[in-house]
C-alpha cells in the first residue's frame, strides 16, 4: 500500500516516454460573468480562441485589461472574464489586470477554458487571481487538458501499475503555478467512489507521484469536479491509496 510518495517501474516509465502527445485547438469571444463563477456546462459559445488571445496564444494585454475595465463598471464585487483555449499569459499582464482591479477596487479572475479538439466543449478550465501572482518572473502555461491524447500515457502507466482506478488530468505548466489555484474539469467518475477522491502529482522525470493535500475538492451542479493545488503537470485521481499490482 502507498500512501503518499513513490516511484514506478522502469517498464512503466519506458511506456511513457514511447508515447507522442497530440493537440491542436485553434482560435473568437471573451464572455464577462457576473459576481457568482458557475461553469456553465461543458457548454461555450464558439469555437477556437477567444478574441482576448494574441499571437502564439498569449493573453492579449491590450484587450483583456479592455474586457476588465468593462466590466468593472457592470460588476459590484468580483470580474471574472473568460479567456477560451489561452496558451499562456505573461506577469506584467497579471500584474498590470492587478492594478486595474486594485484602482477599481474589485477583485479580478480570468477564467481560462480549454476546449476539446473536436466539439465546442469545455474539458478544464482554470481560475486565475492575478492578485495571487504578482510575484510571479516567468509566463503561466493555462492548458488543462483531460482528452486522451493528452494523458494516455501516465493512464497507462498508472493503470499497469496499480490495482486502483485512476482519471488524469495534464497541465501544461509545470512543478508550480506561483499560488494555489483552482481548477475545474469534467470528467467520467464511473464506478469510482468520489466522496474520497485523493489526488497524486507525478513527475514523469524522477518516475516518481506525491500526493497532493488540502485540495478541497467538490463537485458543482454542472459535474464539474472543482479542486484546489498550486502544485502543477500531470495530476492522478484514484479513491484510495496506492496499491501496487
Amino acid at each position: 500500500m502507498n500512501e503518499g510518495k513513490g516511484s514506478l517501474p522502469n517498464r512503466a516509465l519506458a511506456s511513457l516516454l514511447a508515447i507522442i502527445f497530440l493537440i491542436g485547438v485553434m482560435g473568437p469571444v471573451p464572455v464577462m460573468a457576473a459576481d457568482d463563477d458557475p461553469v456553465e456546462g461543458a457548454r461555450s459559445e464558439v469555437l477556437n480562441r477567444s478574441l482576448n488571445i494574441g499571437y502564439k496564444g498569449v493573453i492579449s494585454h491590450e484587450k483583456i485589461l479592455e474586457d476588465f475595465e468593462k466590466a468593472f463598471s457592470t460588476v459590484e464585487k468580483t470580474v471574472y472574464v473568460r479567456t477560451k483555449n489561452a496558451v499562456f499569459v505573461t506577469p506584467a499582464t497579471l500584474r498590470a489586470i492587478d492594478a486595474a482591479a486594485r484602482r477599481a477596487g474589485k477583485t479580478a479572475v480570468i477564467r481560462c477554458d480549454t476546449m476539446e479538439n473536436t466539439e465546442n466543449t469545455v474539458q478544464g478550465r482554470i481560475f486565475v487571481e492575478p492578485a495571487q501572482l504578482t510575484a510571479l518572473e516567468s509566463d503561466l502555461k493555462l492548458g488543462i487538458f483531460t482528452q486522451r491524447s493528452k494523458v494516455r500515457s501516465v493512464q497507462t502507466i498508472f493503470e499497469r501499475s496499480f490495482d486502483n482506478a485512476v482519471r488524469v488530468i495534464h497541465c501544461e505548466q509545470k512543478g508550480t503555478f506561483g499560488a494555489r489555484l483552482r481548477i475545474a474539469v469534467k470528467l467520467d467518475f464511473s464506478g469510482m467512489d468520489t466522496d474520497n477522491l485523493k489526488f497524486f502529482l507525478y513527475d514523469k522525470d524522477s518516475n516518481r507521484f506525491t500526493q497532493l493535500k488540502d485540495t478541497n475538492y467538490s463537485f458543482d451542479d454542472n459535474e464539474f469536479l472543482h479542486f484546489y493545488t498550486e502544485s502543477a503537470g500531470s495530476i492522478v485521481i484514484a479513491d484510495s491509496v496506492l496499491y501496487p499490482k
